[in-house]
């Protein structure tokens, strides 16, 4: 959530705001982990910026036990990885 002082905040320092286009939906998988697989695999697209949760509570670490499976779902769907500073070069 970004509020206006944020974003003036971001434009005084000369940085760029960056959003993601995708999200993990862990809460939806907390009785169905394995679907998250599908689900982000399914919301893939060229240059899109997927928003993963890497901590907190438990339902959050859902993505963190399955990215394995995550990464090699895109991966055999033709995806690549790249940085943030690398899809705005």
């Amino acid at each position: 959530h970004l509020g206006g002082s944020t974003m003036l905040a971001a434009a005084e320092q000369g940085l760029e705001l960056v959003l993601w286009s995708a999200q993990m939906k862990e809460a939806s998988f907390v009785d169905g982990p394995g679907d998250l697989v599908a689900d982000i695999t399914a919301a893939a697209a060229p240059g899109v910026i997927i928003l993963a949760h890497d901590t907190g509570p438990q339902e959050r670490l859902i993505t963190i036990k399955r990215l394995d499976r995550i990464v090699k779902s895109l991966q055999d769907n033709g995806f690549t990885f790249a940085t943030v500073s690398q899809i705005l070069a």
